[in-house]
């Protein structure tokens, strides 16, 4: 019984950190849907993952009665400042868009990837310095490629939902910069774990995941 019991507590677990994003009644817009006729359009959660639909949420589209079975990564929260921005490293302006990706403590975490909401051309020195491509067909192979994970699982602490824990001794060029574009707001708090320490911030916007699964 007591293995049953854990069995069903991990089959739970798994599904925490998405539930948690798209709670019940959580408005969210549908984006990259291989039926183009719902993208774009909102709705609300009405039913999470389980055991029994362990890979899609119900979502009700506004002004429609019947709910339609969505994957995690196809969907995003409504509210908030859209997740893209430009980031300069080294010189160079990239285009990023900021994700959300589970982690082995199966928190929920922010991964910043390439993004081409400002076109392919916008990627090319991107492209030429960090993945030897130029052309506008190897470019788009650049949308979507991790950039950075911006922050951190802690052992002994656990964020709020809607916050994350970012390592002040590596991320905080990156996090400087999201927050001076409205994507996250620090708090004001931090933890220490180990030698290191780690300001805590609010995410600030539209959430949507990066895989439907574990990403790091």
């Amino acid at each position: 019984l007591n293995s049953e019991i854990g069995n069903m507590a991990n089959e739970t677990d798994s599904f925490k950190p998405f539930n948690q994003v798209f709670a019940l009644n959580t408005k969210v817009r549908l984006h990259n849907l291989k039926s183009t006729k719902f993208n774009g359009k909102t709705g609300i959660i009405t039913a999470c993952l389980d055991k029994q639909n362990p890979e899609r949420f119900g979502v009700r589209i506004d002004e429609e009665e019947k709910s339609i079975a969505v994957r995690p990564t196809n969907l995003m929260t409504d509210n908030g400042v859209p997740p893209v921005f430009v980031y300069e490293w080294q010189g160079i302006k990239i285009p990023c868009q900021a994700q959300l990706g589970v982690s082995g403590y199966n928190d929920v975490g922010v991964v910043v990837t390439c993004s081409d909401h400002l076109g392919l051309d916008a990627l090319k020195a991107v492209g030429e310095k960090f993945f030897g491509v130029d052309s506008a067909d190897d470019l788009k192979h650049c949308v979507g490629q991790q950039i950075d994970r911006l922050s951190t699982s802690l052992v002994e602490y656990r964020p709020k939902p809607n916050e994350i824990a970012i390592a002040t001794y590596k991320a905080m060029e990156l996090a400087k910069c999201m927050e001076k574009q409205g994507l996250i707001k620090f708090t004001g708090k931090t933890v220490k774990q180990g030698y290191g320490e780690f300001a805590i911030a609010k995410i600030c916007f539209q959430q949507m995941f990066y895989h439907n699964v574990q990403t790091y």
